[in-house]
């Protein structure tokens, strides 16, 4: 079994590098890093659980900066999210909140915490029940990019979904 886990992690993660490239360019748009954010199979390990998902469930909600306002396109890929969700009741959805760089300590905690509860807000409002989602913040702490472009930012400033088993 623990093979098996590790060749699935391996070609996801492979899987995820390779789509990864296409997302660091500098014309990325709000969808178009939505969708190049998501593998063609996103395996999450999460608590020794492995849980496949389709490759038209968005692993990431990108946000403006200093904003929790979810734009209409990242909330219709929450859409799908939901029927995932309903459709997979012994699925657990970790909602984690991230910023970018600018702002104090305090401040980003509380905008990414502001980030993933907005993001369960929508996804209650799909009927999704509140105990398959868990919202937590990053702040600033985990960058996907270092850099300090414009671009980076953008990618830093989103919500990462991790469905795991309960």
């Amino acid at each position: 079994m623990p093979g098996k886990i590790f060749t699935s992690l391996s070609l996801s993660l492979s899987i995820f590098v390779v789509g990864c490239a296409n997302v660091a360019t500098p014309k990325v748009t709000v969808s178009d890093r939505s969708i190049n954010a998501v593998a063609a199979v996103k395996a999450v390990v999460q608590n020794q659980n492995l849980i496949t998902v389709p490759a038209n469930i968005p692993a990431v909600i990108y946000f403006e900066f200093d904003s929790f306002t979810i734009a209409k396109d990242q909330q219709r890929h929450l859409v799908q999210v939901a029927q995932f969700l309903k459709s997979r009741p012994d699925v657990k959805l970790v909602l984690e909140g991230h910023t970018d760089i600018r702002g104090t300590n305090e401040y980003n905690l509380s905008l990414g915490q502001k980030r993933s509860k907005a993001v369960g807000d929508i996804l209650r409002l799909t009927g999704v029940q509140e105990l398959t989602l868990e919202q937590i913040s990053y702040g600033e702490e985990r960058p996907v990019d270092s850099g300090t472009s414009e671009a980076a930012h953008a990618l830093n400033r989103r919500v990462e979904l991790q469905f795991t088993k309960p």
